[in-house]
């Protein structure tokens, strides 16, 4: 039996531990998501590894995957840029760091092809142009915050950043003859996830 959870109440409640010893219990098994589940449980290929995915997926791809949208980072930085986000000039961007979290192969049962999905880690620096006006409201804000997602980040230049690690998920194409990454596909990605 397979539990997907992050709850770890199945790892560490002594109660719940007790309870499996007690009763012999032996066939549980906890993933901490549907992705590690199918990595380890589904249609897999041996050659797609986190290496593989980092060597197909490139820092520039992932860069320019960002930029497509890299105003919208933005409005994590201050709730003031949430309706014009798009506004600011971008001065500085670049892809820091990628860890792959997670993945998975499958065989798409519509055009019975090999296809593989990724979650990854992706560390950016993204610097804007200077905003005194926002820096200054910021240290305003951060006088008196209790809980907002806006991180109200500015550099010594009063430029807004943002340097939060942002889910990103890929997928594509997986040739099974030359045990490689054919094609890669941009789905989407998460600034909040780690905020």
């Amino acid at each position: 039996m397979t539990f997907i959870t992050k709850d770890k109440g199945f790892e560490e409640n002594v109660l719940f531990q007790m309870l499996q010893e007690n009763y012999g219990v032996e066939n549980i098994e906890v993933e901490k998501s549907i992705l590690n589940f199918l990595h380890k449980k589904g249609f897999n290929f041996n050659f797609i590894t986190s290496e593989l995915l980092l060597q197909k997926i490139k820092k520039e791809r992932i860069l320019k995957d960002l930029t497509k949208d890299i105003g919208a980072l933005l409005s994590y930085v201050s709730g003031r840029y949430s309706s014009n986000c798009y506004e600011k000039k971008v001065e500085k961007s670049e892809i820091e760091k990628v860890e792959v979290i997670e993945y998975y192969t499958y065989k798409d049962s519509e055009d019975d092809k090999y296809k593989f999905i990724a979650h990854l880690k992706v560390f950016p620096n993204v610097v804007y142009e200077v905003d005194e006006e926002g820096y200054n409201e910021s240290l305003e804000t951060n006088k008196t915050k209790t809980y907002l997602r806006n991180l109200e980040t500015y550099d010594s230049e009063k430029r807004p950043y943002f340097k939060e690690p942002i889910l990103f998920m890929y997928g594509g194409l997986v040739n099974i003859e030359r045990e490689t990454i054919r094609s890669i596909r941009f789905i989407d990605f998460l600034p909040w996830m780690y905020i």
